[in-house]
């Protein structure tokens, strides 16, 4: 597996590290809107062929997150077998979350 690797595009910034066997963790930076939303699910998926049995996206660094984010979020957890988690979110992102009544474990929800 790669150590780490990172993406910068439309805004936003995505890098990712592996950390125990079948742990990955997604650091996400900047706006994640309709432009960058798509680039974040590339690099998502890139991260899943990997086959993690956990992905953490930590969206501490958000300065923007729309619904566009949101529905790529979800389409991703549809598609990869490992748990994603979102953790340390950004206060717009919290807010967005939780106006949709999505919770930070997305493997938990019944979709």
């Amino acid at each position: 597996m790669h150590s780490w690797f990172e993406q910068n595009v439309a805004g936003m910034t995505a890098a990712v590290r592996w950390e125990q066997a079948g742990a990955a963790v997604v650091e996400v930076t900047g706006d994640l809107d309709l432009a960058s939303a798509p680039e974040l699910t590339a690099v998502l998926d890139r991260v899943c062929a990997e086959h993690p049995e956990r992905i953490s996206v930590d969206l501490a660094g958000i300065t923007f997150f729309s619904c566009a984010a949101v529905r790529e979020l979800l389409s991703v957890h549809r598609r990869c077998p490992a748990a994603l988690t979102i953790v340390r979110p950004a206060g717009r992102v919290r807010r967005v979350m939780d106006t949709l009544g999505l919770g930070w474990d997305l493997q938990a929800l019944s979709l």
